[in-house]
């Protein structure tokens, strides 16, 4: 049979289907930015995909989002906890009735995509937000109904940009513009409600959050790091407060968010991206309890209860009384979840997933979500299912130590493998207890849970790898030049070179087709994964098959048709093929924004599920298979 012609021409069709839209089932809750109190029991949250409203304290909540998209900001009149105003990518919006109906303010710049929204405590017609990043201030005087654009200072380009601004609550005329996108680190200040600027290049002043005041001290998050506390007692001049007690997370610097006060005791309360710390003093600083890991948003205190409520990527949660170290998740309900990776359990219709450190469980297809084992030490870490639900993860620490850990049925991580170099790791999806590491030029393999270990040695490095999950004796690997080979589970090795590829960065079997696989990889030199290498042969020979989009993020092979392969890429496209790869279909229509980072099929063959940059899990039902056609 004559071989197809290789075509680097590609065709990527709309998605026709009568199958249901994208949905999504969870996991609930997620990042919340904003936190707008008129009470302990009025509160407002924003999320990235919406504004919710309470009225119990946090029992109940309800979806009040209306035309808003994308919301950042939020601010609501205490003594009028009806009068709501929230910002969004699509303008800046005011509700007298808690969000039931929303009016657009009037009088914004075209296109304005606002940030965060500051209300002047002495008078809540004063309320102040940023245009879109590199405009000028924008100034409501009649309570958001109207936004007047104040001064751009001559910087409306990238040059220097800002994306929040801060208001001293001691002085609100005075503002600061924190700089962003900028050579320089610094900011503009205002002492007379954004009518006129200085600027502060590479001087200490408010950065980030809001400034917190006890008596008449200031205190605020400063530095061109967001690591350093500043105090000072005019709201102009600001010194760096020497701190002690606040530990960073494993692997990255620390970063403040949000820093707020108890002006009864003196008190403050600091958000950073590893859990809440508290200080008496603004030096000597406590970590409080079951926060630690969290990356905390947005932070509020009522003073009137001592209740604490703070945002995080994992949702919203509150402590009551001294000292705050025990707490309640409030379920707003919101899918707000940031999810890095998504994966299906080969043993079930299971999938699991990661949101930063927690590790989900989507039980019954990914129909209902809970959170499974202790928080990973890092957001950086990475999951490995294999068969018999065996759970395992991998991280490195700031040393440059490389871990990896097995989930135990009390759901703590138990450390099976240290190392200074470690390449893929890959989970029998066949054999229970069965895991392999590559460690340089050789592979290390357990078939008992990591507690003992034996070694192997591939005639290459090898730069991921894949085990068939119909015969765990067949292993595939990509090496330098082409592929490895093994049926003998590692013992022996065979090489195929593929000439057409500069290197593949992944590999997998098709499920249902022992001779399909796939790789993803450059052609030629191009430096991102642009094109699915195709094998029919057991991976003896490969031939380029062209990917939609700027480069590749993942893919997945449907379990149940090795012709069916999903993609998503990094110009935020998810693609279906239905020819292995030959023609692709976008089926991008019904997701949120934003880029798709994971994809999997469960092992049932029912959806496709993609984990979205900030909204979570979305399921796509699959039409009822066709009879696989093998193509050459």
């Amino acid at each position: 049979m004559r071989r197809a012609v290789i075509s680097f021409l590609l065709f990527v069709l709309p998605f026709a289907s009568a199958a249901a839209p994208w949905t999504t089932l969870g996991p609930l809750n997620g990042t919340i930015l904003r936190i707008a109190a008129a009470s302990r029991d009025i509160v407002y949250v924003a999320a990235p995909d919406g504004v919710f409203r309470t009225r119990d304290g946090g029992t109940s909540w309800t979806n009040v989002t209306g035309p808003l998209v994308m919301p950042s900001g939020v601010v609501v009149d205490a003594a009028a906890p009806d009068v709501v105003i929230a910002s969004a990518s699509n303008g800046v919006f005011r509700s007298e009735d808690g969000g039931a109906t929303w009016e657009t303010a009037s009088a914004l710049p075209a296109d304005p995509n606002p940030g965060n929204l500051v209300i002047d405590p002495r008078d809540a017609n004063t309320i102040y937000a940023v245009g879109d990043r590199c405009r000028g201030l924008l100034k409501s005087i009649d309570n958001g109904r109207t936004f007047a654009e104040q001064t751009s200072d001559g910087r409306g380009t990238n040059e220097v940009c800002t994306e929040s601004i801060i208001l001293d609550p001691l002085d609100p005329d005075r503002l600061y513009k924190p700089w962003i996108f900028s050579d320089v680190w610094g900011a503009d200040r205002s002492d007379d409600g954004g009518r006129t600027w200085v600027s502060l290049s590479f001087a200490d002043s408010p950065r980030r959050g809001s400034i917190a005041a006890v008596g008449g001290q200031r205190y605020a998050i400063g530095t061109s790091r967001y690591d350093q506390l500043l105090t000072g007692a005019d709201g102009v001049t600001w010194t760096r407060v020497p701190i002690t007690g606040i530990t960073p997370p494993p692997i990255r610097a620390l970063e403040f968010f949000d820093l707020v006060a108890d002006s009864a005791s003196g008190r403050l309360f600091l958000a950073t991206d590893n859990g809440v710390f508290r200080s008496d003093n603004g030096t000597d600083w406590i970590q409080l309890a079951g926060t630690a890991g969290e990356a905390v948003r947005t932070i509020h205190f009522d003073a009137e209860s001592a209740t604490l409520t703070i945002g995080t990527d994992f949702g919203l949660l509150r402590s009551t009384g001294s000292p705050w170290n025990t707490w309640t998740l409030l379920n707003v309900g919101n899918s707000a979840m940031p999810m890095n990776e998504l994966i299906a359990d080969p043993s079930s219709g299971d999938m699991y997933a990661r949101s930063r450190q927690h590790v989900f469980a989507g039980r019954n297809l990914g129909t209902t979500w809970q959170v499974i084992g202790d928080p990973l030490p890092t957001e950086f870490a990475s999951i490995i299912i294999g068969a018999g639900h065996d759970l395992y993860s991998r991280y490195q620490d700031r040393e440059g130590l490389n871990y990896v850990q097995r989930l135990e049925p009390d759901g703590h991580w138990t450390t099976i493998l240290t190392t200074l170099a470690l390449g893929p790791v890959a989970a029998d999806p066949g054999t229970p207890g069965t895991l392999y590491a590559a460690l340089g030029n050789v592979l290390q393999r357990t078939r008992d849970g990591g507690r003992t270990w034996e070694q192997l040695v591939p005639p290459a490095p090898v730069g991921s790898l894949a085990i068939d999950p119909r015969d765990s004796n067949v292993l595939a690997a990509t090496a330098p030049g082409g592929v490895l080979k093994s049926t003998d589970a590692g013992a022996t090795w065979s090489f195929a070179p593929t000439p057409l590829f500069k290197m593949m960065f992944s590999i997998a079997f098709a499920p249902s087709d022992p001779n399909v696989l796939y790789a993803l990889g450059p052609v030629d030199f191009q430096p991102a994964p642009t094109v699915l290498g195709r094998s029919t042969d057991g991976g003896r020979t490969w031939l380029p098959q062209p990917a939609p989009g700027e480069s590749v993020l993942a893919f997945t092979i449907d379990p149940h048709d090795a012709n069916r392969i999903f993609l998503a890429s990094a110009d935020r496209n998810v693609a279906r093929s239905e020819d292995g790869g030959r023609t692709w279909q976008s089926i991008r229509s019904g997701l949120p924004e934003g880029l798709i980072r994971a994809i999997a099929v469960d092992s049932a063959g029912a959806f496709v599920h993609v984990g979205t940059e900030t909204r979570g899990v979305w399921e796509l039902p699959l039409a009822a298979r066709r009879r696989a056609v093998r193509i050459r």
